[in-house]
C-alpha cells in the first residue's frame, strides 16, 4: 500500500487507504490500525477505500478481522467510497452486505460526533 493517512475527529478515525491492500501490506496495516484504535479510544473506524487499486483475500481478511474486533466491543467499522476493484472483490466473496458502505462525503458526517 502506498500510504495510510489517519484522520481523527473525536472518537472517529478515518483511514485513507491508497494503492494495494495485499498479503504484503495487510498484517502491518492491521497492527497499526488496531494499535491506534486502542490507544485513542476510537468508537467508529471509517476505511476510505476510494483510492485502493487492488485488494486480495488478505486485505479482505484484514477488513473482516477489524470489523469483527470493533463489533465485539460495540464499536463500528464503515467502508467509505469503495473503489470498483474493492466492490468487485467484496462481491466475489459475498461480503458486500457484511460491511456498512458509505457513499460520498455526506454519509461520513452522519456518524461523526458533533
Amino acid at each position: 500500500m502506498d500510504s495510510l493517512n489517519p484522520i481523527q475527529q473525536g472518537t472517529t478515525l478515518l483511514i485513507q487507504f491508497k494503492g494495494e491492500v495485499t498479503l504484503n501490506t495487510a498484517p502491518d496495516l492491521r497492527t497499526k490500525i488496531e494499535s491506534f484504535v486502542e490507544r485513542e479510544r476510537i468508537e467508529h473506524l471509517v476505511a476510505d477505500m476510494q483510492e485502493v487499486t487492488f485488494i486480495d483475500s488478505s486485505g479482505v481478511g484484514m477488513l473482516v478481522a477489524l470489523k469483527t474486533k470493533m463489533a465485539s466491543k460495540s464499536k463500528s467499522l464503515f467502508i467509505l467510497n469503495p473503489s470498483a476493484q474493492v466492490r468487485s472483490t467484496l462481491g466475489l466473496v459475498h461480503l458486500s452486505n457484511f460491511f456498512q458502505i458509505l457513499e460520498g462525503d455526506e454519509g461520513i458526517l452522519d456518524i461523526l460526533p458533533e
